[in-house]
């Protein structure tokens, strides 16, 4: 079913830390300038789309979010410009140097001893940093409907086309969370994955299969044997052979020699593989040593 704009707003679905548009000469005053406004703690228990969210929801908040949010909001601003389009975000700079040792690490002092206030990211994507920021603030996006509707158009509209550019913006946002390594990131939007390609495709893209295999190299990595698992699992006997032949020559296509490498070697293992998609929790989680899931 489609939701109309009105029920977007009410349900306050969406939260943008971007930096707003700059009113129009008529408007009295500007807002380009403010800062973005500290999101309430979010509750684990929330109800999401008619069913109580997984306990990987509630336990989904990042070292940064337990420490007092009144101590990050009184923190400088930093301005990150993300993309090639240089889309603006801005961040406040305690929050994100506790997220991760990464940003901590970029955003220390410049050799003149003067604070950076703004970073240039061109070579990420900036539809999986927004959902970034929303996690950094809120621990979770749950409850956020990741396409709006377009201007002028009053539903929202979920095609193959939709659903495809949703699982592309949640794999670069795995993606992200590997580089930055923040794994209670990449372990939440995993899930989060997992439980939406189940919900509207039943198996993983094969574009997302490639993008997987592109940016991947070692075949334990957690996200590359979802991958790899996923492909097992189609490739088993079928009453649709033609279908699967077609996915296959398309597969072959798409991805490198040693991906289907990986997939040949499952393929041959004397067991019956399961549907990665309804593996049990934490199986395609990253941990840092010493750690499990809770």
């Amino acid at each position: 079913m489609g939701i109309t704009k009105a029920e977007l707003r009410d349900r306050n679905v969406r939260i943008n830390y971007e930096e707003p548009p700059t009113k129009s000469p008529s408007s009295p005053t500007s807002t380009a300038s403010q800062s973005p406004q500290m999101p309430a703690t979010p509750d684990p228990k929330t109800e999401t789309g008619g069913q109580r969210e997984s306990s990987m929801d509630k336990t989904a908040v990042t070292e940064a979010q337990k420490t007092a949010f009144s101590d990050h909001i009184s923190s400088d601003i930093v301005t990150f410009l993300v993309g090639p389009k240089r889309r603006t975000f801005k961040i406040h700079h305690s929050l994100i140097c506790s997220a991760s040792g990464y940003f901590k690490t970029m955003l220390r002092r410049s050799l003149s001893g003067r604070p950076i206030t703004e970073k240039y990211l061109p070579n990420h994507d900036a539809e999986a940093f927004s959902l970034f920021v929303t996690y950094l603030y809120r621990g979770s996006f749950s409850d956020i409907i990741l396409t709006s509707p377009k201007a002028g158009e009053d539903r929202v509209i979920c095609t193959d086309q939709t659903h495809e550019f949703n699982v592309d913006k949640l794999v670069k946002l795995c993606f992200i969370a590997m580089d930055w390594d923040i794994p209670a990131l990449y372990n939440y939007v995993v899930d989060y994955l997992i439980r939406y390609v189940s919900k509207h495709w039943k198996r993983l893209p094969l574009v997302t299969i490639a993008a997987i295999a592109a940016n991947t190299k070692d075949d334990s990595d957690p996200l590359r044997r979802l991958a790899i698992d996923q492909v097992v699992f189609i490739m088993q006997p079928t009453s649709e052979p033609r279908r699967q032949k077609e996915y296959i020559d398309r597969m072959i296509q798409i991805v490198s020699l040693e991906f289907l490498g990986a997939v040949l070697k499952g393929v041959v293992e004397p067991w019956t593989p399961a549907d990665p998609l309804k593996a049990p929790p934490c199986t395609y989680h990253r941990h840092k040593e010493g750690e499990r899931c809770p």
